[in-house]
C-alpha cells in the first residue's frame, strides 16, 4: 500500500516592531528594525537536513547574517539547531522560530511521511502450540533508508495465535491465524498454521545426586512440550553406564553398589539426557554395644561396638557415650570404669544412630597387676641390687605385695633371694620374675663386666701448635683389677668448645688446636673423670706455599722470587725476615735485592746453570735457574735532520739486548711509510731502509721484526 503525501501551505509570518530614538550628541549603534528566515519551504521529507538562513535589517536601511536563539512548537518534528541547519525529525505540523534582540520570525511548515512500505521478518508459515519467535518489522522509506519500528498487532484469533507488544509471536493452539501488522498508513498480514505440541526437550528430577553405597534414589523423566507444559514420568526408560557403581530399573529406581559415579541415560522418544550420579561411601545404619554385666571398681573393661552400615558391612567405631549414672561409672577412650559399686545404663550414638542400651553393675574393686620397682637393671659383676613389689587394685589403690615369691630365669647369670636381693654371677642377660595373688611380673637383668675404679690418660698435658694434632689413649683401672683401653667409650668435653676438636679412633683419641688460647679437656668415663690443661701455642710454618723450582731466563735481566709461608692454621706469609738465600754459582746469577725477606729479586751475569737454595725455619726449598742468550728489549730506528734537497737517505734500525749490547738490524726489518705523498721506504734487497722525500712534511716511519715494532716521524725539510 502506498502512502499519502501532503503538503500544506506554511503561512509566513512577520513581526516586526520599530521603535523610534532620539539622536544625541554621541552616535548609537543601529538598531535591528526586522529578521527575515530565508531557505525554508512550507512542506519537507522527515529525515533531511537543510540550511536556513537569517538576515537582521537595521534602521540604517544595513542588514547583515546573524545566528539566532532558535524554538520549535515540537522538536520531535523538526527543529532548527545551532549552526542554522533545519532537521525534519518525523511527519507532522510545526512552526519555527528564530528569535535576536527583540525581533523574531516564524515559519509554520509541515514535515512529510518518507515511508514507502513496511515488511514483517522472522514469521514461519508453521508453528508447534507453545512455541514463540522474536519478530523484526522493518519500514522502507525514500532514498533507500529501513528503520525497524513496533507497529500495532492484529489477529484473527488471538485464542491460536497473536503478537505481543515485544514483537513476540506466540502459538497459543492449534488452528489457522491471519497475523496484521499496522504502521502509519501502512499495513501486512500474514497466514500463519499452528500445529499440536511436541515434545520440545526432556528434563530429570533425582531425589539425591549423590547417596551411600547400598542405599537408592528416585529418578523421573520430565518431558517439556512446545506450549511450556511438562508431563512427568510418562514414556521414559532409565539406563547406567556404569551398572556395578549404580543400577538403575525400569521405575527409575538407582540402587549404589561401590563408591564411584555413573553416567545415567534417560530416553523419552528421539530426546536422549544424560547426567551424573555418585555412589558415595556407605553410612552407618545399625548401632550394637556389648559388655560384661559385672565389673569391679577402677577396672576399665573395653566396650565391643559394631556399626553396620549401609552396605552391610560391619565395622569398628567410635561413637558417643551415654550414661544414665556417672556416679557408678564413666566411659574413657571406649572402656567402662567403675567408680562405686551400684548400677548404670549405657547406650551409644553416632551420626545421628542410636545403639542398644546395656544395664552394667559395678562390684568391688580386685587386685589388677603386680608391679615390680625397677623395668630393666644393668649390674656389673660382684654388685648387688634389691627390688620389691606392689599390687595395683581396680580402683588404682596400691599396696605392698605380701606374700611375694621371687625367681630368676638363669641363676649361671644372676641370682635372687627371697627378699628380691639380686646379685650378678657372670656376663648376661636373664630377667628375674615375681608372683603375688596369681599375678606376675618381670624385670630385665643385663649383668656387665666389672666398672673402673680409677681413669689414667697418657698425657699430663695438651700443648700443641695451631691446628696441628696430639694423641692420647685413656686407660681404666677395672674393679677386679685389670686394666683396659677405654679410650672410645670415654666422654670428652673442654672448657672452651672454640679451645679445638677431640675425635676417636680404634683406641686413640686426637686433638686438633684451635687458636692460640688455654683451657681444659675433662675425660669421663661412668662415674670417672679426669682433668688435665690445654694450650693452643702459635701456629708454625709447615710448608712453602707454591716454591719456585726451576726456570729459564735470558742473560743481563733481572727477576723477583715470591716464596709464601704455609702455617698450620692454613695461612700464607710472605715474611720481610728470617729467609736465607743463598746461590751456587754467584757469577751466573746472584740476589740483587731483597735481603733475608720472601721476595727479593736476581740478575742474570753470565750464561750457565745455579742453583738458589732458600730456607725459612726448618722448611728449605731450591730452585735451579738456566741463564740463557740475552733478549731483545726494543729497537731504535736512527735518524738525523732530512731535507728534500739532499735526496735519499738511510735510515738504520739499532736491537738493543737485555745484556746491554746492540745489533744493527736494518736489512732484517720490514719498513713502511704512513705518507708515501711525504717519503717512502725501500724494502728492497741492497736498498732496505732508504728514505726517499717526496715532498717537504712530516711522515710517521716505522720498522717490524717479528713481535716488535718501532715508529718514529721524521721531518722532511
Amino acid at each position: 500500500m502506498k502512502g499519502l503525501m501532503y503538503r500544506i501551505i506554511a503561512v509566513i509570518v512577520i513581526v516586526s516592531t520599530v521603535l523610534v530614538g532620539c539622536g544625541g550628541e554621541k552616535a548609537k549603534p543601529a538598531k535591528v528594525t526586522s529578521i527575515t528566515i530565508e531557505g525554508l519551504d512550507t512542506s519537507y521529507l522527515e529525515f533531511k537536513t537543510y540550511p536556513v538562513k537569517v538576515t537582521a535589517h537595521y534602521e540604517d536601511d544595513t542588514s547583515g547574517s546573524i545566528t539566532p536563539v532558535w524554538s520549535t512548537t515540537d522538536d520531535s518534528i523538526a527543529y532548527v539547531d545551532e549552526s542554522n541547519t533545519f532537521h525534519a525529525v518525523a511527519p507532522g505540523n510545526v512552526t519555527i522560530t528564530a528569535a535576536h534582540e527583540s525581533k523574531s520570525a516564524s515559519v509554520r511548515l509541515e514535515v512529510t511521511s518518507a515511508l514507502t512500505a513496511i515488511a514483517i521478518q522472522y514469521l514461519k508459515s508453521t508453528y508447534i502450540e507453545g512455541q514463540n519467535e522474536q519478530l523484526v518489522v522493518l519500514a522502507s522509506f525514500y532514498d533507500d533508508i529501513t528503520e525497524q519500528v513496533v507497529p500495532s498487532w492484529t489477529t484473527t484469533d488471538a485464542g491460536i495465535g497473536f503478537v505481543n507488544s515485544d514483537n513476540v509471536f506466540v502459538a497459543v493452539s492449534p488452528g489457522v491465524v491471519e497475523l496484521t501488522a499496522s504502521y502509519r498508513e501502512f499495513t501486512e498480514t500474514l497466514q500463519v498454521s499452528i500445529s499440536e505440541a511436541e515434545i520440545v526437550s526432556i528434563q530429570y528430577a533425582v531425589e539425591h545426586t549423590s547417596f551411600p553405597v547400598g542405599t537408592s534414589s528416585q529418578i523421573q523423566g520430565v518431558a517439556i512440550l512446545s506450549n511450556e507444559k511438562s508431563v512427568l514420568g510418562e514414556g521414559f526408560t532409565y539406563e547406567s553406564l556404569s551398572p556395578t557403581v549404580i543400577l538403575v530399573d525400569e521405575q527409575g529406581v538407582a540402587k549404589a553398589l561401590s563408591e564411584g559415579e555413573a553416567e545415567i541415560i534417560i530416553r523419552n522418544g528421539e530426546f536422549e539426557l544424560s547426567f551424573t550420579l555418585e555412589a558415595t561411601p556407605a553410612v552407618l545404619a545399625t548401632l550394637t554395644i556389648s559388655a560384661p554385666s559385672a565389673i569391679p571398681v577402677g577396672y576399665p573393661f573395653p566396650i565391643d561396638v559394631k556399626g553396620i552400615y549401609t552396605d552391610e558391612t560391619v565395622h569398628d567405631i567410635k561413637p558417643t557415650w551415654h550414661v544414665n549414672n556417672e556416679s557408678v561409672l564413666r566411659i574413657e577412650d571406649g572402656e567402662i570404669i567403675g567408680m562405686i559399686q551400684g548400677s548404670s545404663d549405657i547406650y551409644a550414638t553416632f551420626n545421628d544412630i542410636q545403639s542398644n542400651t546395656l544395664s552394667i553393675t559395678i562390684n568391688d574393686s580386685v587386685p589388677l597387676r603386680l608391679e615390680l620397682s625397677k623395668e630393666a637393671l644393668s649390674i656389673p659383676i660382684g654388685h648387688s641390687e634389691q627390688i620389691s613389689g606392689t599390687l595395683v587394685f581396680t580402683d588404682n589403690n596400691e599396696v605392698a605385695a605380701s606374700p611375694i615369691v621371687f625367681w630368676s630365669d638363669n641363676n649361671d647369670i644372676a641370682t635372687v633371694d627371697e627378699n628380691g636381693v639380686i646379685s650378678g654371677n657372670s656376663i648376661g642377660s636373664t630377667a628375674i620374675v615375681a608372683s603375688s595373688y596369681g599375678l606376675t611380673d618381670n624385670v630385665s637383668v643385663n649383668i656387665t663386666e666389672a666398672l673402673p675404679r680409677s681413669l689414667v690418660l697418657s698425657v699430663d698435658e695438651i700443648k700443641v701448635p695451631h691446628s696441628l694434632q696430639q694423641t692420647f689413649t685413656v686407660l681404666g683401672e677395672m674393679s677386679d683389677g685389670t686394666t683396659r683401653n677405654v679410650t672410645d667409650e670415654a666422654v670428652y668435653t673442654l672448657s672452651d668448645p672454640s679451645l679445638g676438636q677431640i675425635y676417636v679412633f680404634k683406641g686413640e683419641a686426637y686433638y686438633t688446636a684451635g687458636a692460640p688460647m688455654r683451657g681444659t679437656l675433662t675425660v669421663k668415663y661412668g662415674d670417672l673423670e679426669v682433668e688435665i690443661p690445654v694450650e693452643n701455642t702459635d701456629a708454625v710454618p709447615v710448608a712453602f706455599n707454591q716454591p719456585y723450582s726451576e726456570g729459564e731466563l735470558p742473560l743481563g735481566v733481572t727477576f723477583e722470587i715470591g716464596i709464601g709461608v704455609e702455617f698450620s692454621d692454613g695461612s700464607v706469609v710472605y715474611p720481610n725476615e728470617g729467609f736465607t738465600w743463598t746461590v751456587d754459582n754467584p757469577e751466573i746469577l746472584n740476589q740483587y735485592s731483597g735481603g733475608a725477606a720472601a721476595i727479593v729479586k736476581f740478575k742474570t751475569y753470565q750464561k750457565g746453570t745455579a742453583t738458589i737454595t732458600y730456607q725459612y725455619a726448618d722448611l728449605i726449598g731450591k730452585a735451579v735457574i738456566t741463564v740463557g742468550d740475552p733478549m731483545l728489549t726494543n729497537i731504535r730506528i736512527n735518524f738525523s735532520d732530512v731535507k728534500l734537497s739532499d735526496g735519499d737517505y738511510q735510515l738504520t734500525a739499532i736491537a738493543h739486548y737485555s745484556d746491554g749490547t746492540t745489533e744493527d738490524v736494518t736489512d732484517s726489518m720490514t719498513w713502511a711509510s704512513e705518507d708515501t705523498s711525504i717519503a717512502t721506504v725501500s724494502n728492497e734487497p741492497g736498498k732496505i731502509g732508504l728514505l726517499t722525500p717526496v715532498a717537504v712534511g712530516g711522515v710517521y716511519i716505522s720498522a717490524t721484526k717479528k713481535n716488535f715494532f718501532s715508529k718514529n716521524w721524521i721531518l722532511i725539510e
